[in-house]
């Protein structure tokens, strides 16, 4: 047996400037030299300056332009750094050309003191951050964005692509005060000009709007999130991209409008450590202005093009850097829709895990997390009535963080009840005993909303008659309303739910159908309230393979509009006392149960009857 030591290849210089471009992407060569070269015929202060790394920061196009201006310090950062901020003394312009890490930790305590102290008027450009190279944590600027932070009147830029980059350097020449900018080099994508994009030092752009889920990304990560959001729509997953290409200032303004929206995951994709980059510097302003948004650790994997040794991936709200094993593009994309999806908090477009069942992991945090159905969309029947189970339910659900479409027979009053819940929500006109209004409402809430999660069929009527009193037209009446109308809304939102992958459908019964007579309503009415129970069971069993969870409530007694003046205070009393919790129910503990149900924490729940009676019907 052989004890010789195989040694390992070295990785070559071209590897360690490897392009990030993929494959046939559009780019543009030297973005940074051509824009500086091009703007030094104007200005004539601006010098360049650089330690042995002209080639490689692509500065040659300057020097071979402007021999005169141009300064070769050797392999030195720190003499690089002071002279630059000795000449920004003398009324020069220096833009100073290094690889991230030499620039940052290197010749960090000379930023600091010679540059940042006297806030001269120094451009710090660097290329290889983050994980743009190969040779390893030696070249791997995977913490320099956390540096720069920290350093007094310190500007940083991550540009995404050529374009910022040709945009940003007039920019931040004309910018009074140091400017630490990311730099990519040599053949540079060419991307932001597809979503009519120009740069803005200080500003966030909004790349693409998307109602599930908001990523949040500087630099490289940019142009990951633009492929990821293209890629997630044959998932009818809506994905928004705001590019932060400014991380200092930040412009906590439009990150607040955006994250502060309702009904969307927040993630945070940079090309950094999780400790002091983007990611933390986003939730600090969350936090500092009172927004809590959930969020998700989402995998950044690199191209494929890079043979990267040591490669830390980040995300923004996680504030836990994973590893990731070395993909295919293809791959990267994949990977990163199956984090969106595994992190979504299972709301419907994206499950919460393909591997396993929805809901069956995560509990602690579900449970911990005060947002039950945060980025769900709600449908509710029957829901303008002001002091119904139907608005109850809407106003928690909206509180929980869900999007709600409320349905009623009066459309007024559904826009109306809508309205005074938020400006994100939406009423509809809709008689459930007409198939085509439901198949209407349902295909208004889809163009409006993009999915429907949850389904609450509320609608339903009453009347308190006897056997012998019920006459054919009320019999077809109560059973159309309170039964019918649950199959057909059923039927109008399912074929939905089984293309997005899962829903969750809760239906109104009552205690009347268990017991065998209500209160205030008749014996047709307990005849299509055990109607539901059947119905609803029958479709748990036949869409539960299609992810589709079915369940009923049965409330008793509850104070609502339907039972306001129909019984005096004497009968009210009377009835309570023979309740276990002795009291009549209110509409908000029903649309509790509803919240439950349409919540991951009933993820295992399907064809179950919940009671909220307050004990006025205990099963044996």
């Amino acid at each position: 047996m052989s004890n010789a030591t195989v040694k390992k290849p070295r990785l070559t210089t071209s590897a360690m400037i490897a392009s990030i471009a993929s494959e046939g992407q559009r780019v543009k060569a030297a973005p940074f030299g051509k824009a500086l070269v091009e703007l030094a015929a104007q200005r004539p202060e601006i010098v360049g300056l650089t330690a042995d790394l002209a080639k490689y920061t692509d500065l040659h196009l300057f020097a071979q332009a402007y021999p005169e201006r141009f300064f070769q310090m050797g392999m030195a950062e720190q003499l690089l750094m002071a002279s630059a901020g000795g000449m920004a003394k003398e009324g020069f312009v220096p833009f100073a050309t290094t690889y991230a890490v030499f620039g940052t930790r290197r010749a960090f305590d000379f930023v600091h003191q010679v540059i940042a102290e006297e806030n001269l008027n120094v451009k710090m450009c660097c290329a290889l951050p983050g994980l743009t190279t190969g040779y390893g944590p030696s070249h791997q600027a995977t913490e320099d964005i956390a540096l720069m932070r920290g350093v007094p009147g310190m500007t940083i830029v991550d540009p995404c692509d050529a374009l910022d980059i040709e945009q940003a350097v007039p920019q931040i020449a004309a910018h009074d005060g140091p400017v630490y900018m990311r730099l990519l080099r040599g053949n540079v994508p060419l991307v932001l000009d597809e979503y009519d994009y120009s740069f803005e030092l200080g500003k966030a752009k909004m790349l693409r709007d998307g109602r599930d889920v908001l990523v949040i990304s500087s630099g490289i990560l940019t142009m990951r999130a633009l492929e990821v959001a293209k890629t997630l729509e044959a998932d009818k997953v809506d994905v928004g991209v705001l590019h932060v290409p400014t991380i200092k200032p930040l412009d906590t303004e439009t990150i607040l409008r955006e994250a502060g929206r309702s009904g969307r995951l927040v993630v945070v994709a940079e090309n950094h450590t999780t400790v002091g980059g983007l990611g933390e510097a986003v939730a600090t302003a969350l936090l500092t202005a009172g927004v809590t948004r959930p969020s998700a650790r989402s995998h950044c994997p690199m191209p494929s093009s890079m043979p990267v040794r040591y490669r830390r991936c980040t995300t923004a709200t996680g504030f836990r850097p994973r590893p990731c094993r070395r993909r295919s593009r293809a791959g990267s994309v994949e990977a990163s829709r199956r984090a969106v999806r595994r992190d979504g908090a299972a709301r419907r477009a994206y499950p919460q895990n393909a591997t396993r069942p929805q809901g069956a992991r995560n509990r602690g945090s579900q449970m911990n997390n005060s947002l039950l159905l945060d980025g769900k969309i709600v449908m509710i029947s029957g829901a303008a009535s002001p002091r119904g189970i139907g608005l109850a339910t809407a106003r928690l659900a909206a509180r929980h963080g869900a999007r709600v479409a409320i349905l009623d027979l009066d459309e007024a009053a559904a826009v109306e009840a809508a309205a005074s819940i938020g400006p994100e929500h939406r009423g509809y006109g809709c008689n459930v005993v007409d198939k085509d209004a439901c198949l209407k409402a349902t295909a208004q809430a889809i163009a409006e909303f993009g999915r429907i999660d949850v389904l609450i069929n509320n609608a339903g009527i009453t009347q308190p008659v006897k056997t012998l009193d019920i006459d054919p037209a009320s019999w077809d009446r109560i059973l159309d309303v309170n039964l019918r109308g649950v199959l057909y809304l059923s039927q109008a939102v399912i074929p939905h739910m089984k293309q997005q992958g899962g829903g969750s459908i809760a239906c109104m019964s009552s205690v009347s159908a268990q017991r065998g007579g209500g209160i205030l309503g008749g014996p047709h009415y307990s005849a299509a309230k055990a109607g539901v129970l059947g119905l609803a069971k029958a479709m748990a069993r036949e869409f539960g393979p299609d992810n589709i969870r079915v369940n009923c409530v049965t409330p008793g007694l509850i104070q609502t509009d339907i039972s306001s003046g129909k019984l005096s205070d004497e009968q009210k009393a009377s009835i309570a006392a023979s309740i276990p919790l002795n009291r009549l129910g209110n509409a908000d503990e029903v649309a509790g149960a509803y919240v439950f149900l349409a919540s991951d924490l009933s993820s295992y729940i399907t064809g179950a009857v919940i009671d909220v009676n307050g004990g006025m019907l205990i099963h044996g």
